[in-house]
């Protein structure tokens, strides 16, 4: 390695010593003071003078290089401007003390060679690497050769808190890729706030450091716990449709708790009843990092009663893995099965009959997709499509020559898509939309196994799964007006079009309604109106849903 080289390296790895911490670095240029950086670790320091050296020997300031240091300022010269040509790129070995030539694809621009191997180096293990210029020469002009020094190697060794939270070391270890052992990544560690986002139990207060010894880098988080299990309870009361002058009492009741055993584990229980008899139940587990490995594994049963007629059961196995800022890829098996309760009351005219169908299922989704938003801009999606076989099971208590017109075995495909955002408007104020739907074909569609609309979750205005649909795009504008950072009073606009076997439906619903977010829990309260083409817009069909997320 050359004098020069030398000079370098020493300098740069020299402010260390003056970079520990977060503050301000200012820049002076041949006696002028120029600008400055805001640096938040060693590491950030040693790259912004690295880049600034790299900026002016592209540039052609070939002599040009960091003089001094001290406290609080970088001392740079820059030198004549002369046009240089890189013909060679040496990597030092520590090892053997020695340089190596590096085969390059582009000889007459080694610069995105060089930006790449800088990267590569960066990323695994070498958070401290150099340049230098090698061998400057002038014959017909100014060339040079280029040498990369890897610099030390360092490895991610311990996670310190800042100040305790319910969260596993090992767990978030895994979370952020930084596993004890594993070589230093300086992406890794600039995606932290990234990738704590995938973490709603815990918020990060300041901007994560690190610090250097022997090799070893200790990253320093300072988060704090957000309560994300919760219980709600919500009483609805609406109009019985075949009774005048009475009141039908719903109940719902959700069980979410978060973090299990301190591992990001989540267990949910939701049951539903939405009519005098008429009920739905929820189950579902999710497991993330499955055997220390990048996977999720997620199970879900689904149970819907719908009156005297007919019960649907649904369960799932999902397993994926996090791609990049809070996003998900994900692939599913799961297993339907439609029953008729009372069959001998019933017939394949109706649109109903006993099914199975077995689905596997692709696609990508945001992280934690339907968790509500604070004030702000933000941006939720989901995208997956399922595919696979439906047998229609012959009922031996129904007409054996009701099965004879119908196709038994056919294929069945599943779209399903959904978006949300929030744009802010003014201040306290802001645009919130909801837009999702779903595409079901088959050659022999079974009302029992449509999609349900309808109520405080769907379409406001309307009673719990009151719409079968077999496609449908349902809108859920709402105009919010903050007075905290999630709590706010909103008035609001439910649309949809949808097919069903035999039409076309365009309901609608507004109203008004509260979200008040508590350190305790979550209140909420909305009044609705809607109307279709089968209920007229009344104000006597007013629904109220009132709701209490108790937080724990």
């Amino acid at each position: 390695m050359n004098r020069r080289s030398i000079h370098t390296c020493l300098l740069l790895c020299f402010a260390v010593a003056y970079a520990q911490g977060q503050g301000i670095k200012y820049i002076e240029v041949d006696g002028q003071l120029t600008d400055s950086i805001q640096f938040s670790d060693t590491v950030n320091v040693i790259r912004a003078a690295q880049s600034r050296l790299t900026d002016y020997w592209r540039s052609g300031h070939i002599f040009s290089g960091l003089d001094s240091l001290s406290a609080d300022t970088l001392f740079f010269h820059k030198g004549a401007q002369y046009s240089l040509q890189l013909d060679s790129l040496f990597i030092y070995d520590e090892y053997t003390d020695s340089m190596y030539l590096q085969p390059t694809k582009r000889e007459h621009d080694l610069w995105p060679a060089i930006n790449q191997q800088i990267e590569l180096y960066a990323n695994d293990g070498h958070p401290f690497v150099t340049l230098s210029l090698k061998n400057i020469r002038h014959s017909s002009g100014w060339s040079s050769s280029v040498l990369l020094n890897p610099g030390p190697s360092v490895v991610f060794d311990s996670l310190a808190l800042i100040e305790e939270v319910d969260v596993g070391r090992s767990y978030l270890k895994s979370v952020l890729g930084m596993q004890s052992g594993t070589p230093y990544s300086e992406q890794r560690f600039r995606q932290i706030s990234r990738r704590l986002d995938r973490l709603p139990f815990v918020e990060l207060n300041n901007e994560p450091d690190v610090t250097f010894y022997e090799g070893n880098a200790t990253v320093y988080l300072d988060v704090s716990e957000s309560a994300q299990s919760s219980f709600e309870g919500v009483i609805g009361f609406l109009p019985n449709q075949s009774a005048t002058n009475e009141l039908i009492l719903t109940g719902y009741l959700d069980l979410q708790l978060a973090n299990l055993f301190q591992s990001g584990k989540a267990f949910g229980l939701t049951w539903n009843r939405f009519a005098d008899q008429s009920q739905a139940a929820d189950i579902q587990y999710h497991h993330p990092y499955l055997l220390s490995t990048p996977l999720f594994a997620s199970f879900h049963l689904n149970l819907l009663k719908q009156d005297t007629k007919f019960l649907n059961q649904t369960w799932s196995l999902e397993t994926g893995t996090n791609l990049w800022s809070g996003s998900e890829l994900f692939m599913a098996y799961e297993r339907d099965r439609g029953s008729l309760i009372n069959a001998a009351e019933l017939n394949f005219e109706d649109g109903l009959a006993d099914y199975k169908a077995n689905m596997y299922q692709l696609g990508i989704r945001s992280s934690y997709f339907n968790i509500p938003f604070k004030f702000g801009r933000d941006l939720r999606y989901q995208l997956s499509g399922s595919v696979g076989e439906k047998a229609i099971n012959v009922n031996p208590t129904i007409d054996s020559q009701v099965y004879d017109s119908i196709v038994l075995e056919s294929s069945k495909l599943l779209i399903s898509a959904g978006v949300r955002y929030q744009i802010p408007l003014a201040e306290r104020l802001s645009l919130y939309h909801g837009l999702s739907g779903q595409l079901l074909f088959n050659e022999e569609l079974l009302r029992n196994e449509l999609f349900r609309l309808g109520g405080l979750k769907s379409l406001r205005g309307f009673n719990e799964n009151f719409f079968y649909a077999k496609d449908y795009v349902l809108s859920r504008l709402e105009l919010r007006q903050y007075f905290e950072s999630s709590s706010y009073i909103m008035l609001f606009y439910d649309i949809a079009y949808m097919n069903t076997l035999t039409e076309e439906s365009v309901p609608m619903g507004g109203g008004l309604g509260l979200s008040l977010n508590t350190s305790n829990g979550l209140f909420t309260f909305a009044a609705a109106v809607g109307g279709s083409q089968e209920i007229p817009v009344s104000f006597s069909n007013m629904k109220i849903h009132i709701g209490y997320v108790s937080k724990f």
